[in-house]
């Protein structure tokens, strides 16, 4: 029974290596993606995986040359505007990182968490 908890589990950090790429996990969700990320290789590699996707798999998708006329016709200035206005808003933006064991140690992985979760020395 213990294995496929274990399992189920591992599965739950593989979906949150995919919503990762679009910046919709909660705070919480992000540390815990983190502090697993550090102990998973696998889940290292599909982290990197999904964000290859993103980089260059969308870049590729976007190429214009078998769009159909509709969406070479599409206005898109009232998108446009909206995203523009929601940019001069210049809200705080979420800031995804992988953290690899090389790099850190246990002692700044609890600093880190304390941070990203708004706790401080002062309001513990």
């Amino acid at each position: 029974m213990e294995r496929a908890e274990a399992h189920k589990e591992h599965n739950k950090f593989k979906e949150l290596c995919a919503l990762a790429q679009t910046n919709s996990l909660s705070d919480r969700e992000q540390v815990d993606l983190d502090f697993h990320l550090v102990k998973c290789q696998s889940c290292r590699d599909l982290y990197q995986e999904y964000s290859m996707i993103g980089l260059e798999g969308m870049a590729f998708l976007s190429t214009e040359k078998d769009l159909p006329t509709e969406a070479l016709n599409w206005d898109d200035r009232k998108v446009r505007a909206s995203l523009f206005a929601a940019i001069e808003k210049d809200e705080p933006r979420r800031v995804v990182s992988i953290i690899t064991p090389d790099r850190v140690d246990e002692k700044h992985l609890e600093r880190w968490q304390d941070y990203r979760l708004g706790q401080t020395e002062a309001n513990r």
